[in-house]
Order: structure tokens, then C-alpha cells, then sequence
């Protein structure tokens, strides 16, 4: 393998890999949260909800929207609600039931109007 002033290139590029891959999970749980709680700040101070009317928040990584967070609420165990943050503007963009389809006359208790940035 080549030196390059005394040392392996091969040690280089390891040490390189390994930076990358700390780094990057550094930075995937640095968003993970900052973003929850972001959103829990959203609900306790501008929504009004109490620290007990929180049962989770979990933020996830995916397609699209590329970060979202997941809320379920204590009094609505079945129920998802998805936020998400952009230009640093907390909204929710959906609600889903924990399993299944969305019932055709389900009413969502924590349900926002759409106000989509």
C-alpha cells in the first residue's frame, strides 16, 4: 500500500469512513432531537396542551416529508398525529389511526386546520 509521508493510505481512508459514519449518526440524532423537541415545545406552549396530554413523540426519517414527527395524545391512544418543520414553522400535516383505515365518521379530537406553509 502507498505512504504518504510516513503513513498508509489504507489507515487514511479508514479514518475517513469512520468520521463520515460518526458523524452522520452524530447529525441523524442531533435533528431527531432537536426536532421532537421542537414540537413538544410547539404543543405545551403554543398549542396549550399539559405534559400529561402527551402520551409519545417518536421522529422518523423517510421519503417525504424527509423528517416527520409522530404524536399521540393520552386521551386518543389509536390516533397519530404528524408534524412536521419547515423554515422552522412546527405544523401538522396529517392524522391517522394507529392501525387500519381512517373511519369514514371519525372526528379527530386533536385535529388542526390545514395551514400548510
Amino acid at each position: 500500500m502507498r505512504r504518504i509521508h510516513g503513513i498508509r493510505l489504507k489507515n487514511v481512508l479508514f479514518s475517513v469512513v469512520v468520521f463520515i459514519i460518526l458523524f452522520g449518526a452524530g447529525w441523524v440524532w442531533f435533528i431527531k432531537n432537536h426536532t421532537e423537541a421542537a414540537v413538544k415545545d410547539y404543543l405545551l406552549h403554543t398549542r396549550g396542551y399539559a405534559n400529561e396530554d402527551i402520551a409519545s413523540i417518536q421522529t422518523a426519517f423517510g421519503k417525504a416529508p424527509v423528517v416527520s414527527t409522530e404524536v399521540r395524545f393520552t386521551d386518543e391512544a389509536q390516533t397519530r398525529y404528524f408534524y412536521r418543520q419547515v423554515d422552522g414553522i412546527i405544523f401538522q400535516y396529517s392524522c391517522a389511526p394507529l392501525r387500519g383505515v381512517n373511519p369514514v365518521d371519525y372526528s379527530y379530537k386533536h385535529a388542526e386546520e390545514r395551514s400548510i406553509p
